[in-house]
C-alpha cells in the first residue's frame, strides 16, 4: 500500500520562513528603489507630473514605508510578531491595489491591470502567510 504524498514529506517543500524572507526583501528592494529613483520609476509607469515635489515625496513615502515593512517582517522574534507583519503588509499592498486601480488615462494600460494584480496577489500571499505560521508561544513554557 502506498502513502499518500505530502508538502511535508515531497523534496519540494518550501518553508513558511523563506516564502515569508522572500516577500520581505522584494518589498526592501523596491522600497530602496521607490527612494533612490522615483523620478525615472514615474516616468516608467507614465506619470505625468514626474517633477512635482508632491509626486516625488509620494513616492519616497511609500518606498520608506516598504522598507520598514519589509525590515520590521524579518526583524521580528515571535511568531505572532511576524503574524502581525504580513498582516500590515497585506494591508498596505491592498491599499496600494486599490489606488493603483484608478481610471486616469496618463497611466499605462498594462500598469492600471498588471500592479493591481500583483499587490492583491501579494497581499493574499502575506494574508495566508500570516494563518499558516504555527504560533511559537505555544511550544514554550510562560514560566522560564
Amino acid at each position: 500500500m502506498t502513502r499518500p504524498t505530502s508538502a511535508l514529506t515531497t523534496k519540494y517543500y518550501v518553508s513558511l520562513e523563506r516564502v515569508s524572507l522572500g516577500l520581505s526583501l522584494t518589498r526592501i528592494i523596491l522600497g530602496f528603489l521607490l527612494i533612490a529613483i522615483p523620478r525615472t520609476l514615474m516616468k516608467f509607469i507614465n506619470v505625468k507630473d514626474t517633477q512635482t515635489a508632491a509626486s516625488i515625496i509620494t513616492s519616497r513615502a511609500a518606498g520608506i514605508r516598504d522598507v520598514a515593512m519589509g525590515i520590521g517582517t524579518i526583524a521580528a522574534k515571535s511568531s505572532s510578531e511576524k503574524k502581525l507583519w504580513l498582516r500590515l503588509g497585506a494591508l498596505c499592498d491592498a491599499t496600494d491595489a486599490a489606488a493603483a486601480m484608478s481610471r486616469d488615462p496618463g497611466l499605462r494600460f498594462w500598469f492600471r491591470a498588471l500592479v493591481p494584480y500583483i499587490a492583491f496577489t501579494t497581499a493574499l500571499m502575506e494574508l495566508v502567510l500570516s494563518l499558516l505560521i504555527t504560533d511559537s508561544s505555544t511550544d514554550e513554557d510562560p514560566f522560564t
